[in-house]
């Protein structure tokens, strides 16, 4: 569902941006997790992880069905 590209500040810092490649579903998956780990040029390579929660909102996205075409009241 994503994939992370890397982007270059003007002041030459780097930093990751995710992209949503695939609409998401809540009915299918409401949650995902996922893990970001950096890791520096150095020797030893030095590293920071986060854990990344996205929590799928639902949208109404199925037209309502009615049993009747009219209802009086």
């Amino acid at each position: 569902h994503f994939h992370v590209l890397t982007r270059n500040r003007s002041d030459g810092r780097k930093f990751p941006e995710l992209v949503l490649d695939k609409a998401l579903d809540r009915e299918e998956q409401p949650e995902f997790r996922l893990t970001l780990t950096a890791l520096d040029g150095g020797s030893p390579p030095r590293s920071g992880t986060t854990e990344i929660q996205i929590l799928v909102l639902d949208i109404n996205d199925n037209a309502p069905e009615f049993a009747q075409e009219l209802y009086e009241a």
